[in-house]
Protein backbone atom coordinates (compact mmCIF):
# COMPACT_ATOMS: atom_id res chain seq x y z
CA UNK A 1 0.00 0.00 0.00
CA UNK A 2 3.01 2.32 0.95
CA UNK A 3 4.75 1.73 -2.49
CA UNK A 4 1.57 2.91 -4.18
CA UNK A 5 1.48 6.21 -2.26
CA UNK A 6 4.98 6.83 -2.80
CA UNK A 7 5.05 8.13 -6.62
CA UNK A 8 2.00 9.86 -6.03
CA UNK A 9 3.54 11.77 -3.05
CA UNK A 10 6.52 12.44 -5.43
CA UNK A 11 4.74 13.61 -8.12
CA UNK A 12 2.54 15.50 -6.16
CA UNK A 13 6.04 17.05 -4.25
CA UNK A 14 7.20 18.39 -8.01
CA UNK A 15 3.63 20.03 -9.11
CA UNK A 16 3.87 21.91 -6.02
CA UNK A 17 7.35 23.01 -6.97
CA UNK A 18 6.76 23.93 -9.93
CA UNK A 19 3.18 25.98 -8.77
CA UNK A 20 5.02 27.57 -5.96
CA UNK A 21 6.99 29.39 -8.44
CA UNK A 22 4.53 29.88 -11.67
CA UNK A 23 1.59 31.17 -9.85
CA UNK A 24 3.54 34.57 -9.25
CA UNK A 25 5.38 34.41 -12.40
CA UNK A 26 2.30 34.23 -14.54
CA UNK A 27 0.51 37.51 -12.07
CA UNK A 28 4.21 39.12 -12.90
CA UNK A 29 4.32 38.79 -16.61
CA UNK A 30 0.71 40.05 -17.20
CA UNK A 31 0.96 43.00 -15.30
CA UNK A 32 4.63 44.07 -15.22
CA UNK A 33 5.65 46.00 -18.73
CA UNK A 34 6.89 48.98 -19.19
CA UNK A 35 4.27 50.59 -21.24
CA UNK A 36 1.82 49.65 -18.85
CA UNK A 37 3.71 51.36 -16.12
CA UNK A 38 4.37 54.75 -18.45
CA UNK A 39 0.37 54.53 -18.94
CA UNK A 40 -0.54 54.62 -15.35
CA UNK A 41 2.68 57.30 -14.97
CA UNK A 42 1.12 59.90 -17.19
CA UNK A 43 1.39 63.42 -16.41
CA UNK A 44 3.82 66.48 -16.78
CA UNK A 45 7.13 66.06 -16.36
CA UNK A 46 10.48 68.12 -16.04
CA UNK A 47 12.54 65.78 -17.94
CA UNK A 48 15.75 65.74 -16.07
CA UNK A 49 19.51 65.20 -18.13
CA UNK A 50 19.49 61.82 -18.78
CA UNK A 51 23.27 59.99 -19.47
CA UNK A 52 23.56 56.89 -21.42
CA UNK A 53 26.93 54.68 -21.15
CA UNK A 54 27.52 52.72 -23.92
CA UNK A 55 30.85 51.13 -23.74
CA UNK A 56 32.11 48.85 -26.42
CA UNK A 57 34.78 46.54 -27.81
CA UNK A 58 35.33 45.64 -31.58
CA UNK A 59 31.81 45.75 -31.96
CA UNK A 60 31.69 48.12 -35.36
CA UNK A 61 29.31 45.29 -36.57
CA UNK A 62 26.56 46.14 -34.81
CA UNK A 63 27.29 49.74 -32.78
CA UNK A 64 26.01 52.26 -35.41
CA UNK A 65 22.69 50.95 -35.55
CA UNK A 66 22.55 50.68 -31.76
CA UNK A 67 23.74 54.14 -31.38
CA UNK A 68 21.54 55.51 -33.91
CA UNK A 69 18.51 54.18 -32.21
CA UNK A 70 19.18 56.24 -29.18
CA UNK A 71 19.86 59.10 -30.87
CA UNK A 72 16.40 59.08 -33.01
CA UNK A 73 14.33 58.83 -29.90
CA UNK A 74 12.66 61.48 -28.54
CA UNK A 75 14.13 62.11 -25.12
CA UNK A 76 14.48 65.80 -24.64
CA UNK A 77 17.72 66.25 -22.28
CA UNK A 78 20.17 63.98 -23.43
CA UNK A 79 23.51 63.19 -23.46
CA UNK A 80 25.44 59.76 -24.97
CA UNK A 81 29.21 58.63 -23.79
CA UNK A 82 30.07 55.97 -25.72
CA UNK A 83 33.51 54.27 -24.44
CA UNK A 84 35.81 52.55 -26.97
CA UNK A 85 37.05 50.01 -24.88
CA UNK A 86 40.73 49.20 -26.53
CA UNK A 87 38.86 48.05 -29.81
CA UNK A 88 40.76 47.38 -32.78
CA UNK A 89 38.34 46.89 -35.63
CA UNK A 90 36.85 50.69 -35.85
CA UNK A 91 34.67 50.96 -33.55
CA UNK A 92 36.75 53.87 -31.71
CA UNK A 93 36.14 55.47 -35.57
CA UNK A 94 32.36 55.08 -36.07
CA UNK A 95 32.09 56.45 -32.30
CA UNK A 96 34.34 59.77 -33.71
CA UNK A 97 32.06 59.62 -36.98
CA UNK A 98 28.33 59.80 -35.30
CA UNK A 99 29.79 62.12 -32.41
CA UNK A 100 30.92 64.44 -35.31
CA UNK A 101 27.40 64.55 -36.69
CA UNK A 102 25.79 65.07 -33.10
CA UNK A 103 26.93 67.11 -30.06
CA UNK A 104 24.96 65.03 -27.32
CA UNK A 105 27.35 62.05 -28.67
CA UNK A 106 30.69 61.80 -26.22
CA UNK A 107 33.41 59.64 -26.87
CA UNK A 108 35.66 58.48 -24.29
CA UNK A 109 38.75 56.41 -25.49
CA UNK A 110 40.37 53.78 -23.36
CA UNK A 111 43.85 52.49 -24.55
CA UNK A 112 45.41 50.70 -21.30
CA UNK A 113 43.35 48.63 -18.95
CA UNK A 114 44.30 49.09 -15.49
CA UNK A 115 45.21 46.36 -12.88
CA UNK A 116 42.83 44.35 -10.71
CA UNK A 117 39.72 45.39 -13.40
CA UNK A 118 37.49 44.09 -15.75
CA UNK A 119 37.41 45.74 -18.90
CA UNK A 120 33.63 46.74 -19.45
CA UNK A 121 33.75 47.51 -15.74
CA UNK A 122 36.34 50.08 -16.27
CA UNK A 123 34.77 51.40 -19.24
CA UNK A 124 31.59 51.97 -17.31
CA UNK A 125 33.13 53.61 -14.35
CA UNK A 126 35.08 55.42 -17.18
CA UNK A 127 31.89 56.60 -18.59
CA UNK A 128 30.19 57.07 -15.77
CA UNK A 129 32.54 59.63 -14.02
CA UNK A 130 32.27 61.64 -17.05
CA UNK A 131 28.47 61.76 -17.14
CA UNK A 132 26.69 64.50 -16.06
CA UNK A 133 22.69 63.22 -15.90
CA UNK A 134 20.57 62.84 -12.99
CA UNK A 135 19.90 59.33 -14.23
CA UNK A 136 22.75 56.93 -15.97
CA UNK A 137 21.47 54.21 -18.18
CA UNK A 138 24.21 51.63 -18.46
CA UNK A 139 23.63 49.85 -21.88
CA UNK A 140 25.69 47.51 -24.32
CA UNK A 141 26.06 49.16 -28.06
CA UNK A 142 24.16 46.50 -29.62
CA UNK A 143 20.55 47.05 -28.23
CA UNK A 144 18.08 48.85 -30.39
CA UNK A 145 15.62 51.07 -28.47
CA UNK A 146 12.03 52.17 -29.83
CA UNK A 147 11.50 56.32 -29.99
CA UNK A 148 9.86 56.19 -26.48
CA UNK A 149 11.24 53.69 -24.46
CA UNK A 150 13.66 56.91 -22.62
CA UNK A 151 11.02 58.57 -21.91
CA UNK A 152 8.96 55.53 -20.52
CA UNK A 153 11.39 54.61 -18.21
CA UNK A 154 12.51 58.28 -16.57
CA UNK A 155 8.61 58.32 -16.18
CA UNK A 156 8.17 55.37 -14.52
CA UNK A 157 11.15 56.24 -12.35
CA UNK A 158 9.79 59.60 -11.41
CA UNK A 159 6.75 58.60 -10.76
CA UNK A 160 7.46 55.22 -8.84
CA UNK A 161 10.14 57.63 -6.83
CA UNK A 162 12.44 54.29 -8.16
CA UNK A 163 16.47 54.49 -7.50
CA UNK A 164 16.97 51.63 -9.88
CA UNK A 165 14.88 50.10 -12.92
CA UNK A 166 16.01 47.00 -15.23
CA UNK A 167 14.26 46.07 -18.56
CA UNK A 168 14.03 42.60 -19.63
CA UNK A 169 14.87 42.90 -23.55
CA UNK A 170 13.03 40.89 -26.30
CA UNK A 171 15.04 39.18 -28.22
CA UNK A 172 15.43 39.23 -32.12
CA UNK A 173 15.42 35.10 -32.96
CA UNK A 174 16.70 33.30 -36.33
CA UNK A 175 15.59 29.54 -35.05
CA UNK A 176 13.53 27.22 -33.32
CA UNK A 177 17.01 26.49 -31.40
CA UNK A 178 17.52 29.87 -30.63
CA UNK A 179 14.26 30.45 -29.64
CA UNK A 180 14.57 27.27 -27.23
CA UNK A 181 17.08 28.83 -25.63
CA UNK A 182 16.28 32.38 -24.95
CA UNK A 183 12.80 30.94 -24.14
CA UNK A 184 14.02 28.95 -21.69
CA UNK A 185 16.98 31.21 -20.11
CA UNK A 186 14.20 34.45 -19.43
CA UNK A 187 11.66 31.29 -18.23
CA UNK A 188 14.58 30.37 -15.52
CA UNK A 189 15.80 34.15 -15.27
CA UNK A 190 12.20 35.04 -13.70
CA UNK A 191 11.92 32.24 -11.55
CA UNK A 192 15.31 32.21 -10.32
CA UNK A 193 15.07 35.64 -9.43
CA UNK A 194 11.81 36.08 -8.03
CA UNK A 195 11.07 38.64 -10.53
CA UNK A 196 7.59 39.93 -8.95
CA UNK A 197 9.49 40.33 -5.49
CA UNK A 198 12.55 42.59 -7.10
CA UNK A 199 10.43 45.44 -6.22
CA UNK A 200 10.15 44.84 -2.54
CA UNK A 201 12.12 45.10 0.54
CA UNK A 202 13.29 41.11 -0.06
CA UNK A 203 17.44 41.50 -0.73
CA UNK A 204 17.26 37.58 -1.49
CA UNK A 205 15.06 38.61 -4.73
CA UNK A 206 17.15 41.36 -7.02
CA UNK A 207 18.03 41.82 -10.78
CA UNK A 208 20.29 43.66 -13.30
CA UNK A 209 20.07 43.21 -16.68
CA UNK A 210 23.02 44.60 -18.93
CA UNK A 211 20.37 45.72 -22.39
CA UNK A 212 19.22 48.30 -19.42
CA UNK A 213 20.04 49.41 -16.39
CA UNK A 214 19.03 52.88 -15.22
CA UNK A 215 19.96 54.24 -12.02
CA UNK A 216 19.81 57.68 -10.16
CA UNK A 217 23.06 59.25 -10.45
CA UNK A 218 23.30 60.15 -6.44
CA UNK A 219 22.83 56.60 -5.49
CA UNK A 220 24.87 54.85 -8.30
CA UNK A 221 27.49 56.98 -6.46
CA UNK A 222 27.24 56.74 -2.91
CA UNK A 223 27.66 52.71 -3.46
CA UNK A 224 30.75 53.58 -5.15
CA UNK A 225 29.28 53.11 -8.81
CA UNK A 226 31.74 50.05 -10.34
CA UNK A 227 34.27 50.70 -8.03
CA UNK A 228 32.69 47.32 -5.70
CA UNK A 229 32.07 45.45 -9.00
CA UNK A 230 35.96 45.69 -10.66
CA UNK A 231 36.30 42.07 -10.93
CA UNK A 232 32.88 41.07 -10.99
CA UNK A 233 31.59 39.15 -14.59
CA UNK A 234 28.39 39.38 -13.80
CA UNK A 235 28.51 43.36 -13.56
CA UNK A 236 25.04 43.92 -14.60
CA UNK A 237 23.27 41.47 -11.92
CA UNK A 238 25.28 42.71 -9.14
CA UNK A 239 24.69 46.40 -9.84
CA UNK A 240 21.42 45.36 -9.60
CA UNK A 241 22.03 43.56 -6.05
CA UNK A 242 24.21 46.04 -4.81
CA UNK A 243 21.53 48.94 -4.90
CA UNK A 244 19.32 46.23 -3.43
CA UNK A 245 21.50 45.46 -0.22
CA UNK A 246 21.86 49.39 0.64
CA UNK A 247 18.55 50.29 0.57
CA UNK A 248 17.87 51.39 -2.75
CA UNK A 249 14.39 50.65 -4.61
CA UNK A 250 14.72 48.29 -7.68
CA UNK A 251 12.07 47.90 -10.36
CA UNK A 252 12.17 44.97 -13.12
CA UNK A 253 10.32 45.15 -16.10
CA UNK A 254 9.85 43.58 -19.40
CA UNK A 255 10.90 45.79 -21.96
CA UNK A 256 9.36 44.27 -24.99
CA UNK A 257 9.65 45.77 -28.27
CA UNK A 258 11.07 49.18 -26.53
CA UNK A 259 13.90 47.14 -25.92
CA UNK A 260 15.77 44.61 -28.64
CA UNK A 261 18.78 42.83 -28.86
CA UNK A 262 20.14 40.17 -31.07
CA UNK A 263 21.66 38.42 -28.49
CA UNK A 264 24.26 36.37 -30.42
CA UNK A 265 24.47 35.41 -33.48
CA UNK A 266 23.58 31.92 -33.96
CA UNK A 267 22.34 28.96 -31.54
CA UNK A 268 25.86 28.11 -30.32
CA UNK A 269 26.90 31.36 -30.06
CA UNK A 270 24.70 31.82 -27.69
CA UNK A 271 26.12 28.78 -25.98
CA UNK A 272 29.40 30.31 -26.13
CA UNK A 273 27.87 33.70 -25.11
CA UNK A 274 26.85 32.38 -21.94
CA UNK A 275 30.50 30.83 -21.23
CA UNK A 276 32.09 33.45 -18.83
CA UNK A 277 28.79 33.99 -16.91
CA UNK A 278 27.16 31.39 -16.27
CA UNK A 279 29.76 28.96 -13.96
CA UNK A 280 30.04 32.76 -12.67
CA UNK A 281 26.05 32.97 -11.56
CA UNK A 282 26.64 30.39 -9.18
CA UNK A 283 29.49 32.00 -7.53
CA UNK A 284 32.26 29.93 -9.32
CA UNK A 285 30.72 26.90 -6.95
CA UNK A 286 31.47 23.20 -8.53
CA UNK A 287 29.22 21.76 -5.92
CA UNK A 288 25.87 24.68 -6.51
CA UNK A 289 26.15 23.84 -9.83
CA UNK A 290 25.65 20.08 -9.72
CA UNK A 291 22.74 20.58 -7.22
CA UNK A 292 21.33 23.21 -8.99
CA UNK A 293 21.54 20.95 -12.36
CA UNK A 294 20.28 18.15 -10.82
CA UNK A 295 16.73 19.65 -9.21
CA UNK A 296 16.35 21.02 -12.64
CA UNK A 297 16.75 18.25 -14.30
CA UNK A 298 14.94 16.61 -11.87
CA UNK A 299 11.62 19.41 -12.52
CA UNK A 300 11.80 19.60 -15.70
CA UNK A 301 12.33 15.44 -16.88
CA UNK A 302 10.89 14.01 -14.08
CA UNK A 303 7.25 14.16 -14.53
CA UNK A 304 7.78 12.51 -18.09
CA UNK A 305 9.14 9.37 -16.22
CA UNK A 306 6.75 9.28 -14.18
CA UNK A 307 4.05 8.85 -17.07
CA UNK A 308 6.14 5.87 -18.15
CA UNK A 309 6.56 4.31 -15.02
CA UNK A 310 3.23 4.68 -13.73
CA UNK A 311 0.91 4.27 -16.37
CA UNK A 312 -2.68 4.04 -14.32
CA UNK A 313 -3.96 6.87 -11.76
CA UNK A 314 -0.40 7.57 -9.80
CA UNK A 315 0.40 9.25 -13.16
CA UNK A 316 -1.86 11.94 -12.48
CA UNK A 317 0.48 14.50 -10.28
CA UNK A 318 2.55 14.41 -13.40
CA UNK A 319 -0.37 14.78 -15.74
CA UNK A 320 -0.66 17.66 -13.80
CA UNK A 321 3.03 18.86 -13.82
CA UNK A 322 3.41 19.17 -17.39
CA UNK A 323 0.79 20.68 -18.06
CA UNK A 324 1.46 23.15 -15.87
CA UNK A 325 4.93 23.81 -16.64
CA UNK A 326 4.41 23.67 -20.49
CA UNK A 327 1.44 26.11 -20.13
CA UNK A 328 3.37 28.27 -17.51
CA UNK A 329 6.63 27.94 -20.05
CA UNK A 330 3.98 29.34 -22.92
CA UNK A 331 2.15 31.92 -21.08
CA UNK A 332 5.59 33.58 -19.78
CA UNK A 333 7.62 33.50 -23.44
CA UNK A 334 4.25 35.32 -24.68
CA UNK A 335 4.49 37.81 -22.31
CA UNK A 336 8.05 38.49 -22.66
CA UNK A 337 9.00 37.66 -26.59
CA UNK A 338 5.89 37.78 -28.09
CA UNK A 339 5.65 34.06 -29.16
CA UNK A 340 2.70 31.69 -28.90
CA UNK A 341 3.99 28.86 -30.13
CA UNK A 342 7.16 28.28 -27.75
CA UNK A 343 5.36 25.42 -25.32
CA UNK A 344 6.95 22.40 -27.42
CA UNK A 345 10.47 23.90 -26.71
CA UNK A 346 10.61 23.87 -22.64
CA UNK A 347 12.74 20.20 -23.24
CA UNK A 348 15.18 21.32 -26.06
CA UNK A 349 15.61 24.73 -24.13
CA UNK A 350 16.45 23.02 -20.52
CA UNK A 351 18.57 20.33 -22.52
CA UNK A 352 20.75 23.23 -24.31
CA UNK A 353 20.14 25.60 -21.15
CA UNK A 354 21.62 23.07 -18.88
CA UNK A 355 24.08 22.10 -21.11
CA UNK A 356 25.49 25.34 -21.79
CA UNK A 357 26.17 25.76 -17.84
CA UNK A 358 28.07 22.60 -17.80
CA UNK A 359 30.34 23.72 -20.87
CA UNK A 360 30.61 26.96 -19.10
CA UNK A 361 31.89 24.89 -15.49
CA UNK A 362 34.16 23.21 -17.86
CA UNK A 363 35.85 25.52 -19.69
CA UNK A 364 36.66 27.94 -16.87
CA UNK A 365 37.63 24.85 -14.25
CA UNK A 366 40.18 23.69 -17.29
CA UNK A 367 41.82 27.01 -17.87
CA UNK A 368 41.94 28.17 -14.73
CA UNK A 369 39.82 31.62 -15.36
CA UNK A 370 37.53 33.28 -17.89
CA UNK A 371 38.57 35.07 -21.36
CA UNK A 372 36.88 38.44 -22.09
CA UNK A 373 37.26 40.76 -24.45
CA UNK A 374 40.61 39.72 -25.43
CA UNK A 375 42.37 39.46 -21.77
CA UNK A 376 42.37 36.38 -19.42
CA UNK A 377 41.39 36.61 -15.53
CA UNK A 378 42.74 33.66 -13.58
CA UNK A 379 39.50 32.47 -11.40
CA UNK A 380 41.43 32.61 -8.27
CA UNK A 381 40.98 36.49 -8.37
CA UNK A 382 37.65 36.58 -9.57
CA UNK A 383 36.95 34.02 -6.71
CA UNK A 384 38.18 36.50 -4.21
CA UNK A 385 37.04 39.62 -5.72
CA UNK A 386 33.68 38.45 -6.58
CA UNK A 387 30.68 40.80 -4.65
CA UNK A 388 29.36 37.89 -3.28
CA UNK A 389 32.26 37.18 -0.90
CA UNK A 390 32.44 41.07 0.16
CA UNK A 391 29.04 42.54 0.03
CA UNK A 392 27.85 44.25 3.00
CA UNK A 393 24.46 45.42 4.10
CA UNK A 394 23.95 48.97 5.61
Amino acid sequence: MMSHWIPIVAGAAIFAMWAIKLLPALRYVRTHHLSDFAARSSGEVEWPLLSVIIPARNEAATLEQGLRSLLSGNYPHLELIAIDDRSTDGTGEIMDRLAAEDERLNVVHVSELPEGWLGKNHAMQSGAAAARGEFILFTDGDILFGPETLKDSVRVMLHDRLDHLTLYPQMILHSSGESALAAFFGFMFLLGTSSWNVSTGNRHSYAGIGAFNLVRAEPYRQVGGHEPLRLEVLDDVRLGQLLKDRGYQSQLLIGGESVRVRWQSSLWQMIRGLEKNAYASVGYSLPYLIFALSIMGILVYAPFIGIVLFPDSRSIPYWGTLVLMHAGFAECNRRIQGDSRSWPLLTIGAATFMFAYARSCWITLAQNGVRWRDTFYPLDQLRKQQYLQTRRFD
